[in-house]
């Protein structure tokens, strides 16, 4: 398909579909055809965000490395962050990327729950 042109950046973000998944081959691809890798789905979350949830390091290495924003948060409404979730799931190797990348270690959800707060429980 982006062969033939298929647009990367229309409709419901395939790169958000192949960071869930964890299929790092097809989310390589896209990043190679210039796919927008801070559009999120309709519910809110980018495909950092969900491959850090899913504990997908070396999709979470990829994003961030292409210009993924770490610190943008899933909503305005819960505040939570890439490296908030990938902590409350004891992800260790996607936390880790993200602190190599500059992530803010301390940024609260608007609850005040810290990464380490998650982490600990």
């Amino acid at each position: 398909l982006l062969a033939h042109g298929a647009n990367v950046n229309t409709g419901t973000s395939p790169l958000y579909g192949a960071s869930y998944g964890g299929h790092s081959k097809v989310v390589e691809k896209l990043l190679a055809h210039g796919v927008n890798v801070n559009r999120p789905s309709l519910s809110g979350h980018t495909p950092l965000f969900v491959a850090s949830q899913y504990g997908h390091a070396d999709v979470v290495g990829m994003l961030i490395s292409k210009g993924a924003d770490g610190n943008q948060l899933l909503s305005p409404d819960t505040g939570a962050s890439p490296l908030l979730k990938a902590s409350s799931r004891g992800h260790l190797e996607v936390v880790e990327k993200l602190l190599a990348h500059g992530v803010d270690v301390n940024r609260p959800t608007l609850a005040g729950h810290s990464p380490l707060f998650v982490a600990s429980q």
